[in-house]
C-alpha cells in the first residue's frame, strides 16, 4: 500500500529566505515524510538551484513585500486559498514578511488547515514608525493583524520585545506564542576562521535607512579622519524602499574613498572571512542572520541596543551594544577594536561559543519542529 505523506506549506515575501535561512527545516521536514509546498513572490529560476534533488513543490504567488493594496492583496489571499485547496496541507507556516503571516494565516484559516501557524520575523516600522501615512498603515495592519492571529494555531516570535508588543496589544494571546532563537545559523557552513590583521569593518544587509547604513557611513568618516587605513566594506543590494541609499550616493561614498561596495552576493561567507568586525547598527530586527553569521565564523559584533539586536551580542564580551542612530558611539567601539586587536580574537572566539550554545541551526529547528507539529 502507497503511504500518504503529510504536507507543509511555507510562505516567505523573499524566496531566497527558503535557501538562505530555512534550508536546514525544509531538509529536516523531508527527512520526517513531508512533502514541502513553497509560495513565494519570485519567479521560479531559484528553484532547480537551492533545491536541486530535494523534494519540494514551489508556487509563485502575487504577493507584494511592502505597501497595501486591498485589490492585489485579496488576489493574493485567493491565491493562497486556491493553493490550499489543490493540495490540501497538514500544516501551514508562514515567516519572512508581515504580509506572509497576515495573509496566509487567514488563507488556512479559510480552508481549514489544521495545523496553522506563522513566525513575525520582526515589527520593522509598523509601530516604531512616525507621521501621518505610518500611523494610518499601522492602525490597518493592528487590525489585520488581530484578526489573522486569532485564526492562527501558533505564533512564533524572535525576541520577547516582539512577543510583548503583541501580547501588550491585545493581538495574540500569550498561550499560543513561542519564542525561538532566529532562524539559527549552520555551524557547518559558517565555520571558524582567523581574524585577519588588518582593520576591516564589515555591514552585510539591504540598503535602508532602518538598517542603520547612514550611521554606519558617518562612523566611517569618523574613523578615516584618524586611522585612514582602516576599510570599511558594504554588502547588499539596492532596494524600492523610499528610505533606501541611493545608488548616487554609494558612488559618491565609493569614488571618496570611504567604502569599498560588492554589490549583493549570494555566497557572503568570504566576506565574514575577510573582515575583522561585523557591524549591523540596524534600528530593530527580529533576530539578525547576519551578526550570527558573523559570530559563527569568529567575528566580534558591533550592534544596536534595539529590539532583536541586542539579543545576538554580549555586550563587552563578544563584542559591543550601542544606542541606535548614535554614529559617535558606533565609532568609539570601531577605535576601540583598532587600538586593541587582541579583543577582536578573544571577543571572536566568545562570539563563537555564544552561538554554538544558543543559535546552532539543529537546535533552533528542533524546537519549531516540536512546536509547529505538535
Amino acid at each position: 500500500m502507497k503511504t500518504i505523506k503529510k504536507k507543509i506549506l511555507m510562505c516567505t515575501v523573499l524566496a531566497e529566505a527558503f535557501y538562505k535561512s530555512r534550508h536546514e527545516l525544509i531538509i529536516e521536514f523531508v527527512n520526517l515524510g513531508y512533502e514541502i509546498i513553497l509560495v513565494a513572490p519570485d519567479s521560479e529560476d531559484f528553484q532547480s538551484k537551492q533545491f536541486n534533488g530535494i523534494n519540494v513543490k514551489y508556487y509563485q504567488i502575487n504577493l507584494e513585500r511592502t505597501g497595501l493594496n486591498p485589490i492585489r492583496d485579496f488576489k493574493a489571499i485567493k491565491q493562497l486559498r486556491q493553493i490550499i485547496l489543490n493540495e490540501k496541507p497538514e500544516i501551514s507556516y508562514a515567516f519572512g514578511g508581515a504580509k506572509a503571516a497576515i495573509y496566509t494565516s487567514i488563507a488556512a484559516s479559510k480552508e481549514k488547515v489544521t495545523g496553522n501557524y506563522c513566525m513575525i520575523n520582526g515589527l520593522g516600522s509598523i509601530f516604531r514608525g512616525a507621521g501621518f501615512k505610518n500611523k494610518v498603515i499601522k492602525n490597518v495592519m493592528t487590525f489585520l493583524f488581530k484578526y489573522s492571529l486569532s485564526k492562527s494555531r501558533g505564533v512564533l516570535f524572535q525576541n520577547q520585545d516582539d512577543l510583548s508588543e503583541f501580547t501588550n496589544r491585545g493581538l495574540v494571546s500569550t498561550d499560543k506564542c513561542l519564542i525561538v532563537n532566529g532562524s539559527g545559523v549552520n555551524l557547518n557552513r559558517f565555520n571558524f576562521s582567523d581574524v585577519p590583521s588588518n582593520d576591516v569593518f564589515l555591514f552585510v544587509g539591504r540598503l535602508l535607512k532602518d538598517k542603520g547604513i547612514y550611521e554606519y557611513i558617518n562612523a566611517a568618516k569618523i574613523i578615516k579622519q584618524k586611522y585612514p587605513h582602516t576599510e570599511f566594506w558594504i554588502v547588499g543590494g539596492y532596494d524600492s524602499n523610499p528610505t533606501a541609499v541611493k545608488e548616487s550616493e554609494m558612488s559618491s561614498w565609493v569614488e571618496c574613498g570611504l567604502v569599498k561596495y560588492f554589490g549583493r552576493k549570494e555566497d557572503v561567507l568570504p566576506f565574514y572571512q575577510d573582515c575583522s568586525v561585523y557591524v549591523l547598527p540596524s534600528y530593530h530586527e527580529g533576530t539578525p542572520r547576519t551578526c550570527l553569521e558573523a559570530m559563527a565564523v569568529g567575528r566580534p559584533t558591533i550592534t544596536t541596543n534595539a529590539p532583536g539586536c541586542k539579543e545576538t551580542v554580549l555586550n563587552g564580551k563578544t563584542g559591543f551594544l550601542v544606542p541606535i542612530k548614535d554614529s559617535v558611539a558606533l565609532a568609539e567601539k570601531m577605535e576601540h577594536f583598532i587600538s586593541n586587536p587582541r579583543d577582536k580574537v578573544v571577543m571572536g572566539e566568545n562570539a563563537l561559543a555564544f552561538v554554538k550554545e544558543k543559535y546552532d541551526v539543529n537546535k533552533v529547528n528542533k524546537s519549531i519542529i516540536q512546536f509547529i507539529s505538535k
